[in-house]
């Protein structure tokens, strides 16, 4: 929003928020290559800070609450389990050099997260905060963002990953 104001050579005050404020500062997120729905969350945001300020007496004007803020569906792009599949199945031998020797860890590793669907951070910490049951084909991790416990089914190819005793896997 600064950014918004400095470019626009605009002092900071609540006057800014007139008829004209919602078209302009979309076109500037626009131009800044952000997309509908990103562009949406950030009027959604300052609406929600406008209508506070607008409680408190600091703002007089009630041009925020015309601001347009629903978003769109979007295609949820993702592999399929027989693309996920075909990675893993790829062989890589003859990418390996003494200087990519990493090749199939790195394909392994993309796999595992395609598998379970973790984040990344998640990912890395899996050593940590998992719990592999073999006996009832399932992992158990402890999110670092929500602190959920999440339990995902183990895939065979997930299990193959997990034996190969990968850097991931170690303490």
């Amino acid at each position: 929003f600064n950014d918004y104001l400095n470019k626009q050579c605009i002092v900071d005050s609540f006057e800014v928020f007139n008829e004209s404020f919602e078209e302009n500062f979309r076109n500037f997120l626009y131009k800044k290559n952000l997309k509908y729905n990103t562009v949406n969350q950030y009027i959604k945001v300052l609406k929600i800070m406008l209508k506070s300020a607008h409680k408190k007496g600091l703002l007089s004007s009630y041009y925020f609450q015309d601001f347009k803020t629903s978003g769109k569906e979007t295609d949820n792009v993702y592999l399929t389990k027989n693309e996920i599949e075909k990675i893993y199945s790829l062989d890589v031998s003859s990418l390996i050099t003494r200087t990519s020797s990493r090749i199939e860890l790195i394909r392994d590793t993309f796999v595992l997260s395609c598998q379970l669907g973790i984040r990344f951070i998640d990912l890395v910490n899996l050593n940590s905060n998992a719990n592999f049951d073999f006996t009832r084909n399932i992992v158990t991790i402890t999110t670092q963002k929500t602190k959920e416990v999440v339990v995902i089914p183990l895939s065979n190819i997930t299990k193959k990953i997990r034996e190969q005793k990968l850097p991931l896997f170690t303490t």
